[in-house]
């Protein structure tokens, strides 16, 4: 039987940490090491990460200064000793026969990576599944990935079972918010001879209030540059340049997310304006807008200027949302 290493890194997720644990231990595939990393978290959560390993052998924790998820997630990659490797975030939880559905066709297929789908779940209790749209259940060759079914997997690495030997010399790049899943999942696919993606959400993302996902990020900008100076080169280099404007795309919606988020923050509407047009009016956002050429009325106000009725626009976005949810 194949073992999984399962990483958990933890940031001050509390009890939230609890219910991520219960659905791992509850697993019907039992062959598994729970390898949790407490990133420096404060007193409460390292002692309950601490109290989570009385209860079950198989569970390890690993103690150590704040530093980021990359770090964290790649200290436990260097502890893991299973044959198969997962990653699940603290506050999230899976389904579960998460584990032994993926490994199944691990071995059905022969595949070095296999992902799922996942659904997103609110705080009010309203979920979403997040799939892959254009492409059914299916086992493809490295060569057969198509740019936009590249950039569609390499998301969340959550989503993801890996043979340890395709991720023996993979790295989460240290001091990104965000993003560092695409840059691991590309270096993965790029070890993988065989990639089986199955249409099913095992996975479950807490879309909590305070997460990273649903933060303001005041430094977005530039984490987004950093993190396009790695993922850009890398593809290029393996898949060529007609695996790139996916990913164009794909910044260009980031720098959208970056303006929605600035509501977020606790600043004055002011300040938000300011913000929105600091963001809007930096000229990477106005270059990638021309390379990209979406048709989309918040685009086109940005490369015309408008920033008062881009604001005006995402203002009104946030309110309506606010009110749904």
């Amino acid at each position: 039987m194949q073992k999984i290493s399962i990483i958990i890194p933890v940031y001050n997720t509390g009890e939230y940490l609890r219910k991520c644990i219960d659905s791992i231990v509850a697993q019907t595939y039992q062959d598994i090491e729970i390898i949790i990393v407490d990133d420096g978290s404060a007193k409460l959560t390292a002692e309950i990460c601490d109290e989570l390993a009385t209860n079950d052998a198989r569970i390890r924790v690993f103690h150590k200064k704040n530093e980021g998820v990359s770090i964290a997630r790649n200290l436990g990659l260097k502890k893991a000793t299973g044959d198969y490797i997962g990653f699940v975030d603290s506050d999230d939880w899976i389904d579960k026969n998460m584990y032994e559905v993926l490994t199944s066709k691990m071995l059905e297929t022969n595949a070095d990576i296999v992902f799922c789908d996942a659904r997103t779940v609110w705080d009010n209790g309203k979920k979403e599944e997040d799939t892959f749209d254009e492409i059914p259940s299916i086992l493809l060759n490295k060569e057969e990935l198509s740019p936009g079914t590249l950039c569609l997997m390499a998301g969340s690495a959550c989503r993801g079972l890996y043979k340890s030997s395709t991720v023996k010399n993979v790295f989460f790049p240290e001091g990104l918010k965000f993003s560092e899943d695409r840059y691991f999942n590309l270096q993965a696919m790029a070890n993988a001879e065989r990639i089986y993606y199955i249409k099913r959400a095992f996975y479950n993302r807490y879309m909590r209030v305070g997460s990273c996902v649903n933060s303001y990020h005041p430094n977005g900008l530039s984490t987004i540059k950093k993190a396009y100076s790695l993922i850009e080169p890398f593809i290029e280099k393996t898949w060529g340049k007609s695996y790139l404007p996916p990913y164009y795309i794909q910044k260009a919606n980031l720098y959208l997310a970056m303006l929605y988020g600035v509501f977020m923050s606790d600043k004055t509407l002011w300040g938000k304006y300011c913000d929105i047009k600091s963001i809007a009016s930096n000229n990477d956002v106005k270059t990638l807008l021309e390379r990209v050429a979406i048709k989309d009325i918040r685009f086109k106000l940005i490369m015309h200027q408008r920033y008062v009725l881009l604001f005006l626009l995402l203002l009104a976005h946030n309110v309506i949302n606010n009110i749904k949810r």
